[in-house]
C-alpha cells in the first residue's frame, strides 16, 4: 500500500501484573474483625451493623467469592444443618457447602434478628446487596482499623486466607494434604485443580517445604502451578 510499516518492540507492550493475595496475620484478622463488629448503624442503611459482621465471617469461614453470599436467598441457607446452596456462581455452576457450628449459630441469631425477607443479606429496598457495597464496607473497616495502608484491600483476600489457613491447619495436624486437596478444590468451586494448588505457594516457607506435600509428584502431573485468573 506504499506505507512504512512499524512494529513496536516489547517496551511498548502493556504488562499485566497479577494481583498478589494478602495473607493476614492472626493479629491483623483480630483487629480487622474487631472493626467490622464495631461498624455503627446508619439511618440510610438499616441493619448494616448486623449484616456486615455476618457477611464477612461467612466469606472468611466458607472461602466464598464476594458475589456468592450476596446472591444467597433465605431458602438457600439451611439453618437446621448448616448446608449452603450456592446458585449459578462462576461459570454458572451450582455447589453445596457446609458451614461450621459456630457460624451456623451466628447465622441463626442473625436470621431471627432480621426477620422475613427474600435474600439472606438483603438491601433495605428489598434487593440483593451489590458487590461494590461490600467492597466499600471492607475498605472502610480496613482504613478505620489502623492497620498498614495498602493500595488494594479487597474482600477477595478473605477467600484466599480461608484456603491458606485450611492448608496450614491440615499440615499442623499432619493430615494427608495430597488426599485432602481435591476436597478443598470442590468446596471452593475451582474449575481446575491447579487453582487450588496455587495456594500452597502462598504458605510460609517452612510449610511449603513440609514432607506432607509431594512437589515432585505434583509437578510431574500438573507442571508449574500458576493462576491466570481469580479463582
Amino acid at each position: 500500500m506504499g506505507k512504512v510499516a512499524y512494529i513496536p518492540d516489547e517496551q511498548y507492550s502493556l504488562k499485566v501484573e497479577k494481583y498478589q493475595p494478602y495473607i493476614f496475620t492472626d493479629c491483623e484478622l483480630q483487629t480487622l474483625f474487631h472493626e467490622i463488629d464495631s461498624i455503627p448503624p446508619h439511618f440510610e442503611a438499616p441493619n448494616k451493623e448486623f449484616i456486615v459482621p455476618v457477611l464477612f465471617r461467612m466469606m472468611f469461614c466458607c472461602g466464598m467469592r464476594p458475589s456468592e453470599p450476596l446472591h444467597l436467598k433465605v431458602d438457600d441457607v439451611n439453618l437446621d444443618n448448616g448446608n449452603i446452596f450456592i446458585r449459578q456462581s462462576k461459570r454458572k455452576k451450582d455447589r453445596r457447602i457446609m458451614m461450621s457450628e459456630d457460624l451456623l449459630q451466628l447465622c441463626r441469631s442473625y436470621d431471627a434478628m432480621i426477620g422475613p425477607r427474600e435474600w439472606f443479606f438483603q438491601k433495605w429496598d428489598g434487593e440483593a446487596l451489590p458487590t461494590y457495597w461490600m467492597t466499600n464496607q471492607f475498605r472502610i473497616c480496613w482504613r478505620n482499623s489502623g492497620l498498614e495502608k495498602r493500595s488494594i484491600s479487597r474482600p477477595y483476600d478473605l477467600r484466599h486466607n480461608y484456603a491458606t489457613r485450611t492448608l496450614m491447619r491440615w499440615i499442623n495436624e499432619r493430615r494427608d494434604i495430597m488426599a485432602l486437596l481435591p476436597y478443598l478444590s470442590t468446596y471452593m468451586g475451582h474449575k481446575k485443580f491447579t487453582h487450588t494448588l496455587y495456594y500452597i505457594h502462598l504458605l510460609p516457607e517452612r510449610l511449603r517445604t513440609t514432607t506432607g506435600i509431594d512437589w515432585e509428584r505434583l509437578e510431574s502431573i500438573y507442571g508449574e502451578v500458576s493462576v491466570v485468573e481469580e479463582n
